[in-house]
């Protein structure tokens, strides 16, 4: 099974083995006392990059682009911040079917940040479930 428009088929993808126990809400507000260039360039989040993240957010939108889903979900106080990954259509159909506001936990590693948007790679979606 190769990679797909540089998605990792899910059966493929290595669990994370330890977490940065940060929120997406973290990783942002570490970048806003940079300068704008630094903020523009991505330089303000360096430290984050190819860190592994263990998240649980809310859907916000599923968009289908060819054989690969880009899922976007919502981060912030009010959900105008977006986190955001690819996968596989074949490994996640159900995530078609869920609802806006739908929360799923995601464990994926930070491909990039930028002012209002986190980036995903290697991404696993489980729905959460009620305790």
């Amino acid at each position: 099974m190769s990679e797909q428009c540089g998605v990792t088929p899910r059966a493929a993808i290595a669990r994370c083995l330890t977490a940065l126990s940060v929120t997406p809400e973290d990783v942002w507000n570490d970048g806003k006392s940079r300068t704008a260039f630094e903020q523009e360039s991505g330089a303000a989040w360096e430290k984050y990059l190819h860190g592994c993240v263990k998240w649980t957010l809310p859907l916000k939108a599923v968009v289908p682009k060819g054989d690969i889903l880009e899922i976007h979900f919502g981060a912030g106080r009010v959900g105008l911040l977006t986190v955001a990954t690819r996968v596989r259509a074949d490994d996640y159909p159900e995530v078609k079917l869920l609802a806006p506001g739908t929360r799923l936990n995601i464990e994926g590693r930070i491909e990039s940040v930028q002012v209002a948007l986190i980036a995903l790679y290697d991404s696993l979606l489980s729905v959460e479930t009620q305790q």
